[in-house]
Protein backbone atom coordinates (compact mmCIF):
# COMPACT_ATOMS: atom_id res chain seq x y z
CA UNK A 1 0.00 0.00 0.00
CA UNK A 2 1.49 3.48 -0.92
CA UNK A 3 2.13 6.38 1.33
CA UNK A 4 -0.87 8.17 0.45
CA UNK A 5 -3.25 5.15 0.52
CA UNK A 6 -2.53 4.41 3.59
CA UNK A 7 -3.39 8.25 4.47
CA UNK A 8 -6.58 7.88 2.93
CA UNK A 9 -7.34 4.66 5.00
CA UNK A 10 -5.97 5.99 8.12
CA UNK A 11 -8.27 9.05 7.64
CA UNK A 12 -11.06 6.81 7.50
CA UNK A 13 -9.99 4.30 10.32
CA UNK A 14 -9.49 7.40 13.01
CA UNK A 15 -12.91 9.26 11.18
CA UNK A 16 -14.99 5.86 12.09
CA UNK A 17 -13.37 4.71 15.04
CA UNK A 18 -13.82 8.55 16.70
CA UNK A 19 -18.09 8.25 16.05
CA UNK A 20 -17.74 4.57 17.55
CA UNK A 21 -16.15 6.46 20.78
CA UNK A 22 -18.41 9.16 20.54
CA UNK A 23 -15.46 11.08 21.94
CA UNK A 24 -15.44 14.97 20.93
CA UNK A 25 -13.13 16.04 17.50
CA UNK A 26 -10.32 18.00 16.89
CA UNK A 27 -9.71 19.72 14.03
CA UNK A 28 -5.77 19.44 12.61
CA UNK A 29 -4.28 21.08 9.66
CA UNK A 30 -2.24 19.60 7.09
CA UNK A 31 1.69 20.82 7.35
CA UNK A 32 4.19 19.35 4.47
CA UNK A 33 7.97 20.31 5.80
CA UNK A 34 11.07 19.93 3.59
CA UNK A 35 14.49 19.42 4.69
CA UNK A 36 17.27 19.79 2.18
CA UNK A 37 19.92 16.35 3.02
CA UNK A 38 22.78 16.65 0.92
CA UNK A 39 21.80 15.83 -2.33
CA UNK A 40 18.01 14.92 -1.79
CA UNK A 41 14.76 16.41 0.04
CA UNK A 42 13.04 14.58 2.29
CA UNK A 43 9.10 15.66 2.52
CA UNK A 44 7.32 15.30 6.15
CA UNK A 45 3.67 15.63 6.36
CA UNK A 46 2.07 15.96 9.57
CA UNK A 47 -1.13 17.30 10.82
CA UNK A 48 -1.35 19.98 13.96
CA UNK A 49 -3.71 21.89 15.38
CA UNK A 50 -1.82 25.07 15.52
CA UNK A 51 1.13 26.99 14.29
CA UNK A 52 2.59 26.23 17.76
CA UNK A 53 1.61 22.55 17.83
CA UNK A 54 3.29 23.02 13.99
CA UNK A 55 6.42 24.59 15.14
CA UNK A 56 7.09 21.68 17.94
CA UNK A 57 6.30 18.85 15.62
CA UNK A 58 8.98 21.23 13.30
CA UNK A 59 11.50 20.72 15.91
CA UNK A 60 11.26 17.36 16.73
CA UNK A 61 11.54 16.77 12.89
CA UNK A 62 14.48 18.37 13.02
CA UNK A 63 16.34 16.84 15.43
CA UNK A 64 15.11 13.12 14.10
CA UNK A 65 16.09 13.90 10.95
CA UNK A 66 19.20 16.07 11.90
CA UNK A 67 18.74 19.05 9.10
CA UNK A 68 16.99 22.54 9.22
CA UNK A 69 14.02 22.19 7.90
CA UNK A 70 13.84 24.26 4.50
CA UNK A 71 10.07 25.04 4.16
CA UNK A 72 6.72 24.30 6.71
CA UNK A 73 3.80 25.33 4.74
CA UNK A 74 0.17 24.64 5.77
CA UNK A 75 -2.38 23.52 3.78
CA UNK A 76 -5.79 23.66 5.04
CA UNK A 77 -7.70 22.83 1.79
CA UNK A 78 -5.36 19.37 1.46
CA UNK A 79 -2.87 19.12 -1.11
CA UNK A 80 -3.11 16.45 -3.98
CA UNK A 81 -0.22 14.78 -5.50
CA UNK A 82 0.06 12.34 -8.61
CA UNK A 83 -3.94 11.76 -8.78
CA UNK A 84 -3.86 11.23 -4.39
CA UNK A 85 -5.63 13.98 -2.07
CA UNK A 86 -4.54 14.52 1.27
CA UNK A 87 -6.75 15.62 3.25
CA UNK A 88 -6.57 19.15 4.39
CA UNK A 89 -7.91 19.15 7.74
CA UNK A 90 -9.08 16.01 10.01
CA UNK A 91 -10.85 15.62 12.93
CA UNK A 92 -9.07 13.76 15.76
CA UNK A 93 -9.38 12.70 19.79
CA UNK A 94 -6.88 12.81 22.55
CA UNK A 95 -6.49 8.98 22.18
CA UNK A 96 -6.51 8.54 18.34
CA UNK A 97 -3.85 11.31 16.71
CA UNK A 98 -2.12 10.89 13.29
CA UNK A 99 1.42 9.75 12.95
CA UNK A 100 4.06 11.93 10.69
CA UNK A 101 4.05 10.49 7.58
CA UNK A 102 6.98 10.31 5.65
CA UNK A 103 6.51 10.88 1.46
Amino acid sequence: MGYLSHIAFQYAYMRDYRHKQGTTPMQKTLYLATFDVGYTHILRVFYATDEAEAQQKKSGLEREINAVCKSLEHYPNGFRLVMSTIPGTVEVTEEVQPRTIEV
